[in-house]
């Protein structure tokens, strides 16, 4: 079980970077499947590889988990600034922040993903 769940983060998370935001929160979506069913088996396993391998998935979770909070805030800043003008100038700001945070993270995502598909199920 633990397998096949392992797959498929890495199924959906082929080229991870470039995915689009309901793609990419689909992969997040099965790294946290896969979280769950490692540490319901932990006990069937050695601590150690089980300790490394939720860090390594906990991380790449994180990391997408921020990106689909970015995502919503896009979301939600967009439809405060349409309703009102005061809050136009802070929406567009924290926009480009965002966005920014998000490009400049790019290479850090493409790590975690590597780092995550190099490891083998706990066993």
């Amino acid at each position: 079980m633990l397998g096949r769940r392992h797959s498929r983060p890495i199924k959906r998370g082929k080229g991870l970077t470039d995915l689009d935001d309901h793609r990419r929160h689909r992969a997040r979506i099965a790294a946290k499947k896969v979280r769950y069913v490692t540490e319901f088996f932990a006990s069937l396993s050695s601590k150690r590889a089980v300790q490394h391998y939720v860090k390594a998935l906990t991380a790449l979770q994180d990391d997408l988990g921020w990106r689909n909070d970015a995502v919503v805030a896009d979301q939600l800043l967009r439809t405060a600034s349409r309703k009102s003008s005061d809050a136009a100038p802070g929406a567009a700001y924290t926009l480009g922040y965002l966005a920014s945070r998000v490009a400049a993270d790019h290479q850090t995502l493409k790590k975690l993903r590597n780092r995550f598909r190099r490891l083998s199920t706990p066993h």
